[in-house]
């Protein structure tokens, strides 16, 4: 079905990640994860690997929310993987520009009522607060507090404990 298409909400569902769509939903989550702990390259194979089940190849159930041909907001639910009970979400990822307009409620709700497995989340880094209250007041219940961290250890820092240094660490 084509979003564009798609009267009243802008919000329209997806079957097929083409190769352009994922530079889009790309671009657009790199924009909003800039200056986050989280900042790192997001491309367009490391958004369809996320999204697409990895042992089937079973594509998500995606909501894309488009004003004129851009894209202003996705939602994903990646298929659960045989063997596992439960799918997981990816987003809601909305332009800077889009906030606080009800769009992500919209695409969650659009995306969770498409959705026929219990769902749960992509880890919510600490200091994305807003992130962490959205999923709060849309009935989401927090399991553990994330702080995602990334950089290389200074070699022979006595501080950076890695798994050859943490012998009680199980594989």
């Amino acid at each position: 079905m084509d979003p564009v298409a798609q009267k009243g909400s802008g919000i329209g569902f997806i079957d097929i990640l083409q190769e352009g769509l994922c530079e889009h939903l790309a671009d657009l989550a790199q924009q909003c994860i800039a200056g986050f702990s989280d900042d790192r390259p997001v491309s367009a194979s490391l958004v369809r690997s996320r999204l697409t089940n990895a042992l089937t190849g079973a594509p998500p159930v995606l909501a894309v929310a488009r004003v004129d041909r851009g894209i202003t907001g996705w939602c994903a639910v990646r298929r659960p993987e045989p063997g596992e009970a439960r799918a997981r979400l990816w987003g809601p990822v909305v332009a800077p520009g889009a906030r606080r307009t009800g769009l992500a409620t919209r695409l969650l709700d659009a995306v969770v009522g498409a959705t026929p497995w219990p769902l749960m989340t992509t880890d919510v880094p600490a200091d994305r607060h807003g992130a962490a209250d959205f999923f709060a007041r849309s009935g989401w219940t927090e399991l553990d507090t994330v702080t995602v961290l990334h950089g290389t250890p200074t070699q022979g820092s006595t501080e950076a404990t890695t798994a050859d240094t943490a012998p009680e660490l199980e594989a």
